[in-house]
This record gives structure tokens, sequence and C-alpha cells, in this order.
């Protein structure tokens, strides 16, 4: 069954609702602003837009658990990112802004627990922090992980909603876990010399809460598992003398 076919093009965004399919449709030809679209994913009913605005590039980037369309707005350099409810209520509401004149960047990580998490990296010093915001724009951000002097970026999130960031100070690696409001600070799980490549990789969260990471030390990978709160010691799954890695969680 076709979905969305028009003489445009389309691209996928998430689902809502369980059955609601939100994707970017760009009118006009390539290289003309998108906008963002419903349809059911039965199909028969016809694609409505959801968020519309001459001139302006709008992609969908994410759907949170509580069906708000998570989306990034873009005039010229600067880069917004909304929320707005998936049948159009509650309204649009900005989360956070960047722009590249100030030699910003920002992108989405994910939501959990109400919470949009995102990373906004500067561009000239190569720093960059992790942030988040209530989905529905209400309160203050708040800085997850905001060293100056440090490279801190989104990772993932665990099977019981705790953010896993990768902090890398040029010399070592670690994994850490924070609560997506900051609350109680932040916990570090695993820690490692940097070389190259980079000594700690996040890899994934199984469905009991723990982390699965690849730790590389002077040339050889080798794969673990820990806790995403931090509660027991990190656990090695492979660390013969070859090169282990992450083949995925099934």
């Amino acid at each position: 069954m076709t979905l969305a076919a028009t003489a445009e093009f389309e691209a996928g965004g998430g689902i809502a609702a369980g059955t609601l399919v939100i994707f970017a449709r760009t009118e006009g030809g390539f290289g003309s602003p998108s906008d963002i679209f419903t349809i059911d994913a039965d199909g028969l009913s016809a694609a409505s837009p959801l968020v519309a605005t001459p001139t302006v590039d709008e992609i969908p980037v994410g759907v949170t658990a509580s069906n708000l369309v998570i989306f990034m707005r873009t005039t010229g350099s600067v880069f917004n990112l909304f929320s707005i409810g998936a049948s159009g209520a509650p309204a649009e509401a900005q989360l956070a802004s960047a722009d590249l004149g100030a030699f910003e960047l920002l992108s989405y990580g994910g939501s959990t627990g109400g919470r949009v998490i995102y990373d906004i990296c500067n561009l000239l010093t190569g720093n960059c922090d992790v942030f988040s915001r209530n989905a529905n724009g209400s309160g203050v951000e708040t800085t997850l992980a905001g060293n100056p002097l440090l490279i801190e970026m989104f990772a993932g999130i665990s099977s019981d909603g705790l953010v896993i960031i990768v902090r890398d100070d040029g010399i070592i690696t670690e994994l850490i876990s924070i609560n997506a409001d900051g609350a109680g600070g932040a916990t570090v799980l695993a820690t490692a010399p940097t070389p190259v490549p980079p000594g700690e990789v996040f890899k994934g969260v199984t469905a009991n809460g723990r982390v699965i990471f690849e730790r590389t030390v002077t040339g050889q990978t080798d794969l673990f598992s820990i806790m995403a709160d931090g509660s027991a010691p990190e656990v090695p799954l492979a660390t013969a003398a070859t090169n282990e890695s992450f083949g995925g969680i099934f």
C-alpha cells in the first residue's frame, strides 16, 4: 500500500499513537523547503500537513512516548528544535536553538521520561555538551554534561530511562549515565585511555539495563557490559588476545 507518492520527495520520520506515520515532504522539487505530514498507516485517509512553513525546512527527528513529534526547523544558519502534538495539539513549542554563525551545531539525541535530549557543539573549539528539556517546552533547559574543556556527547538511553553520555578529554574516555532531568548527578560507568580509535565506545543497552561497550587499549578491542546505573561492576564479555567487536543485541 502506497502511503505517500507525489511528484515531490517523501522521507520517513516516525510513528505516533501506534498507527500515525510522520514523514517529511519536499514540495516543489529537490532543494525546496520540506514540511511535515501525517497519515494513518492503513492509508485510508489523505496525508495531512502537521508543520508547513513556507521557505523554511522542517524535518521530523523523533516521536516521544506521549506522541509529541520532535522536529528541526532550519532558517538559514539557525537550527531550532521544536515539538508539536502528532494531532497538532498541543501547539508547537521551541526547545532549543543553535546558530552556525556562532559556530554552534545542534543535534537531537532521543527522549525519555518526558524529556528531550540533545547535543550542542561549538565547531570552533570542538567542545560538545549535552542538554535536556521538557518535551512540551515547559521549564528551562538542563545541562546534563557541560564541561567546557571536554567533548561530551549523547550516546543512548538505557531501558530504565538513564541517559548514556560519552565524555572525552583527549587523554581518557568515559561512559557516564545520568537521569534525564539531571537529578542526582552523573555516574561514571567505565573509563579507559584514549587511543585511536577512542577507548570506550557505547554500543547499546539490553532489556535488563546493561550497557554494552567496546574498549580499545593498546590496539586491542574487547567487549564489556555494566549496569546503566553503575550498581554492579563491569563484566568482561569477550577479552581474548584478539579483537572482538559488537555484533548486536537480539
